[in-house]
């Protein structure tokens, strides 16, 4: 049920999205734990990496590290918060970025976004996926053609 609440939260973004990517083909929500990582990665598997990348974050905050085009370079830290936006377009397209905390937050807010898409679900369920929601960071990537 969370993925299926964090799925119609997704779908509720798409307007905010489109005004940064012309032409969205892709929406990917994730939800990661507090103390959740996400190994440093490229995002290469599509056929054009020259177009952007829109990431939207919700619920509990991340580190967000962006470097270079190699392992080797140093990576430049971000704090990223529920609400905040990173777009990975030109030369950052193609660096390596990942999320080595998300950090836990068990009293977080969650956007109204969520907070509706959860109406939808039935009972004693919408009350553990609003829970699980509060102690984790959603992110939804959206991609362009």
């Amino acid at each position: 049920m969370c993925a299926y609440t964090v799925h119609r939260a997704a779908l509720r973004l798409i307007p905010a999205a489109s005004s940064l990517l012309p032409h969205p083909c892709c929406l990917i929500p994730v939800a990661f734990p507090a103390g959740d990582t996400l190994c440093g990665h490229v995002d290469d598997a599509e056929s054009d990496v020259t177009a952007p990348i829109v990431s939207i974050s919700m619920g509990a905050a991340a580190v967000f590290l962006v470097g270079g085009h190699t392992r080797d370079t140093p990576p430049t830290p971000l704090l990223l918060r529920s609400g905040d936006i990173v777009v990975l377009s030109g030369e950052a397209r193609t660096c390596y970025h990942g999320v080595p905390r998300v950090l836990p937050e068990p009293e977080l807010p969650l956007p109204s976004g969520l907070t509706d898409a959860a109406k939808d679900v039935a009972g004693e369920m919408m009350s553990a996926v609003l829970q699980h929601a509060r102690r984790c960071r959603i992110n939804v990537s959206v991609r362009a053609r």
